[in-house]
């Protein structure tokens, strides 16, 4: 069985990497990482992950890759050999990964295309500085698709994910690997695309302060300051380079260790969208998270 243990990283396909490289680290409160990758950039953020967003030079916009942890080099073995047994489209073996950190992994493709890494590290960064008000962690990614129930049933079935919450209808599906309520989603679409990419923040503090550096050098939120009914979290979002959805976001609900969760069916509304009714999503917000270019 196919055991992920969180969300490692997501690496953009990105037409303005010079702008995206000063955003990333001088509002979004990034770490731009040494790489010997050329063009392409990588960003640590301040938890234990070598780097947990990467951006390669290309023509079109898009995602390159999402990357799944796996716990050992065992476990990414074992994960290889289960999937090549079950027929699922594999494009490459286990090997040292050619990014940075020291990584051991494989890739694969979901039933849309994407491609997802797989992979192990026995190298964690642990003595970085540490500013309380940057971004931890990846939160979590949503994807787009016209058959969001079939992608919804790949990444169950294949990847081992589970069902956290739903909208009605099959319009949104909430996926977990860990205590953590969410992190992936899939949103019913005409496409397939990213949505938008969250950035775990220590607390609702934290991503104030976040909301106040954007607000400062002239970016006005797509959506929020909110807090969502699935899923419990504070959220912020804005329009990053390249037209990408960026979210910040804080204290998702975490399942605690031995007790079930119930996946439950969200009705469709503003009143769950944004609990707190400070209003709903822009028309630009709605755009861009349905991968249209601004």
């Amino acid at each position: 069985m196919i055991n992920i243990t969180n969300l490692r990283g997501l690496i953009l396909k990105s037409t303005k990497i010079e702008e995206a490289v000063e955003f990333y680290e001088t509002l979004w409160g990034l770490k731009k990482i040494d790489s010997n990758q050329g063009n392409s950039a990588f960003f640590e953020a301040t938890g234990d992950e070598g780097f947990i967003l990467g951006l390669v030079p290309d023509s079109q916009r898009g995602i390159e890759t999402i990357r799944f942890a796996l716990e050992s080099p065992e476990d990414v073995d074992n994960s290889f050999a289960e999937l090549k047994a079950s027929g699922q489209k594999l494009l490459d073996k286990p090997d040292k990964l050619p990014i940075p950190g020291e990584y051991y992994g494989f890739h694969l493709q979901d039933l849309d295309g994407t491609t997802i890494e797989l992979s192990a590290t026995t190298k964690t960064n642990k003595n970085k500085e540490k500013d309380p008000f940057a971004p931890q962690r990846l939160s979590h990614l949503v994807l787009n698709s016209p058959d969001n129930a079939a992608l919804k049933d790949f990444y169950i079935k294949c990847l081992g994910l589970k069902l956290a919450d739903w909208y009605k209808n099959d319009l949104f599906f909430f996926l977990r690997c860990n205590q953590q309520h969410h992190v992936l989603g899939v949103e019913n679409s005409d496409n397939s695309s990213l949505n938008h990419v969250a950035f775990h923040v220590e607390d609702l503090d934290a991503m104030m302060r976040r909301i106040g550096v954007m607000s400062n050098a002239g970016y006005e939120p797509l959506w929020g300051p909110g807090r969502h009914g699935p899923g419990d979290n504070c959220f912020c979002y804005f329009e990053g380079p390249d037209s990408f959805v960026l979210e910040f976001t804080s204290e998702l609900i975490e399942v605690p260790d031995g007790e079930e969760w119930t996946p439950k069916e969200w009705i469709p509304g503003p009143e769950n969208a944004n609990v707190w009714g400070t209003g709903g999503r822009t028309e630009k917000a709605i755009k861009l998270m349905a991968g249209k270019e601004s």
